[in-house]
């Protein structure tokens, strides 16, 4: 059976009902899962749109979206909000706000108020505990938190229980009517978080056996005089590469002064057959896509310049999109009923064209 094969052979995903962490159990002879926060090819386009995210200023608007001062009330709010979750930064803030919704497809903000809020959290996922009732359905609620029977929160081995009306939860994709689960836009590419991760591993076994070289005469004879294979320490390579230089007369710098009668064979074929770095970039761009990031820009090697802007453009757009759902969900859970909330990214977006203009600048007439 083909690796692949073996490894697709059960792939599922788990979520629990609050949305908390998602794990790919790919291997059917043992318990090894994937947590897909360990997963680079994921993680590394994730921290990058949630910097850029995290750079948004929050700004009142009327329902238009034009900036406006707000009223008494919507400034007080405003500027607790610009003061961060509590321990949280204001950008940290954003950053774990963004990180929750797109990995696991629900952020989860908690606000303590009374006449207004006082202070807010990021609730961290994996501690949130939500009871839904089993009397109600998505067709018989005007809103989702008539769903919720109980909601609780684990911190520091303590379950602490949560007035379910001061927390808002915001989904990414939506949610499954059926669990009542939040949808994850990962739960639809199980497969290629699996080909990645085992692509690395396999790349990290081909890079051990990278010492796994046989050097022989290059003679129609079966017998081959192997020099030495298998994993090796500094002191042993040292003293290998001595015998070569003394066996086949190698000037300085050893194996780069092979002579031409002899030649290197590679003990394991599949390596190149494999196509692992090609395979990884694949999957890069499917992830990336996944989060809504460019790979083109921020990861590729070459990108041409004709669709820069276009594409940077596009990215600008995701993230205000972003913000507005961010402001929008919490204006509207506060009640606010002439005015809104959204993130503005005017310096992000300058920032980004600029540096966009220096590395066009740099390149012309040529590829990036």
């Amino acid at each position: 059976m083909n690796w692949w094969s073996k490894y697709f052979t059960k792939v599922k995903y788990l979520i629990t009902r609050s949305g908390k962490l998602i794990t790919y159990d790919y291997d059917d002879d043992n318990d090894n899962v994937i947590d897909i926060n360990s997963v680079s090819e994921i993680f590394l386009p994730m921290h990058r749109k949630a910097e850029d995210f995290s750079t948004g200023k929050l700004i009142i608007t009327d329902l238009k979206g034009n900036p406006k001062n707000g009223n008494v009330k919507e400034k007080a709010v405003l500027k607790i909000l610009l003061q961060g979750a509590k321990f949280l930064s204001y950008e940290q803030t954003l950053y774990q706000y963004i990180r929750y919704k797109n990995i696991t497809g629900l952020s989860n903000i908690y606000f303590k108020k009374g006449v207004t809020i006082s202070d807010y959290y990021i609730l961290e996922n994996e501690g949130l505990e939500v009871d839904y009732s089993i009397n109600k359905s998505i067709l018989t609620i005007d809103k989702y938190s008539d769903l919720i029977d109980k909601v609780t929160y684990n911190s520091n081995g303590k379950d602490q229980p949560l007035k379910k009306d001061q927390l808002l939860q915001i989904f990414d994709i939506g949610i499954n009517h059926k669990t009542l689960k939040a949808r994850s836009r990962f739960d639809y590419l199980s497969s290629d978080i699996v080909l990645a991760h085992r692509t690395k591993e396999a790349l990290t076994g081909a890079m051990k056996r990278i010492s796994m070289m046989i050097i022989c005469d290059d003679t129609s004879d079966e017998s081959m005089p192997v020099v030495s294979t298998g994993l090796i320490d500094d002191d042993q390579l040292e003293k290998q590469n001595n015998d070569l230089k003394n066996r086949y007369n190698l000037k300085k710098g050893g194996i780069s002064y092979i002579p031409k009668k002899l030649k290197a064979l590679d003990t394991n074929p599949d390596n190149g057959r494999l196509k692992g770095l090609e395979t990884l970039e694949h999957e890069q761009r499917i992830l990336c896509n996944a989060l809504d990031v460019p790979f083109e820009l921020f990861f590729a090697n070459k990108s041409t310049f004709n669709n820069q802007e276009k594409v940077l453009q596009k990215y600008i757009a995701d993230l205000e999109a972003e913000g507005s759902a961010f402001g929008s969900s919490i204006s509207k859970f506060l009640g606010w009923e002439n005015s809104t909330l959204k993130l503005d990214f005017s310096e992000l977006k300058e920032t980004i064209s600029l540096q966009s203009n220096e590395q066009q600048e740099n390149n012309v007439g040529t590829e990036i």
